[in-house]
């Protein structure tokens, strides 16, 4: 009996410490930068972890807000955990409209081919096409705007005479963005903007230089093309540093510093001697999922952040509650759960 009972206490822990290890090898739920990207919401709502929504088989996520008049964020997502679309939904009591809706291609090799998006509130459709070097590093996208000519919804406050491309909307939709050919004539005809990237080190770091060009002004004989230029500088794969330029030429002091434990990002600090530095503080679990952040003007918390989770590490709910809600759209009051559905 003495035996079997040791036998037993074995196995059982076996059992915990498998367990135990599951989880923490569980990736976080989401992949927290200091960026913001394309498709999420204004540090409400963070990238997604492409390896947590490939292993646990995610095909579709919602983010509900439970206001009677709210946004709600609907994602959906490849087998390998890429985002493939996004919807952006208004609801006003019982009437629902469509705000954006945004689709994202993928190279061969797993790289951002394009994404695609429709602003329902100006009849225009947007999509960005990313090139990359020869050791598949990202080097520059290009920006093109159409006005897509739907029914009631005229382009509105726009200084650009877009090319109007009727029923580009409804391709979209179907699941068809534009081919290359597309691309090439508005290259060919300045018809766009640009995101360049220049790669290099210096004083032991390396930097990523961003340079937004207004491509489009060539139309016009100018040459001012340079709209605005910012340089990024990474230590142990991170970045730790933001420098903006002054008229895409020279730097200024450093604008944000990025603070880090244990790898993840834990504040946001703007430069303490600009006007009322607003600042940002990270908090997480145990498994590193993001728990809390706090949103600070001049030394004062004016909003925080709230995520829950379940046992499974799932996200359940994220509470933005603001002590001036109105400052700033993003700081508005709201609760918003979180739907699954799932590949078999």
């Amino acid at each position: 009996m003495k035996y079997l009972r040791i036998n037993h206490l074995f196995l059982t822990s076996i059992f915990i410490l498998t367990v135990c290890s599951g989880i923490a090898q569980t990736p976080p739920f989401y992949k927290v930068t200091p960026f913001e990207e394309e498709g999420y919401f204004s540090k409400t709502v963070f990238p997604f972890n492409p390896a947590f929504i490939k292993s646990k088989k995610v095909k579709t996520l919602v983010l509900y807000d439970q206001d009677k008049t709210g946004r709600d964020y609907h994602y959906s997502f490849d087998t390998n955990g890429r985002t493939t679309g996004f919807i952006t939904l208004q609801r006003e009591g019982e009437k629902t409209d469509t705000v954006f809706y945004t689709v994202y291609g993928y190279t061969a090799t797993g790289n951002t081919d394009y994404t695609a998006q429709i602003d329902y509130h100006n009849g225009l459709v947007r999509t960005s096409k990313y090139a990359y070097n020869e050791e598949g590093t990202l080097s520059v996208i290009r920006n093109f705007t159409l006005d897509a000519d739907m029914p009631g919804r005229p382009q509105k406050g726009s200084i650009m005479n877009y090319q109007t491309v009727p029923g580009s909307y409804r391709s979209l939709i179907n699941g068809h963005a534009p081919g290359d050919a597309f691309y090439e004539k508005q290259i060919e005809e300045n018809n766009f903007s640009s995101r360049h990237y220049r790669y290099y080190t210096e004083n032991g770091a390396n930097a990523v230089e961003q340079t937004e060009i207004f491509d489009f002004k060539k139309q016009y004989q100018d040459r001012d093309t340079c709209s605005s230029r910012k340089t990024f500088y990474y230590k142990n794969g991170v970045p730790v540093l933001l420098f903006l330029h002054r008229d895409c030429d020279a730097k200024l002091t450093p604008s944000e510093y990025y603070n880090y434990q244990n790898g993840l990002l834990t504040g946001i600090r703007e430069n303490p001697n600009r006007p009322d530095p607003r600042n940002e503080q990270y908090s997480y679990d145990k498994h590193q999922n993001l728990m809390r952040m706090e949103n600070e003007w001049g030394g004062q918390v004016v909003s925080t952040l709230t995520m829950t989770y379940d046992n499974r590490v799932f996200l359940k709910s994220i509470q933005r509650k603001s002590a001036s809600a109105k400052v700033a759209d993003y700081f508005e009051d709201r609760v918003l759960e979180v739907t699954y559905t799932f590949y078999r």
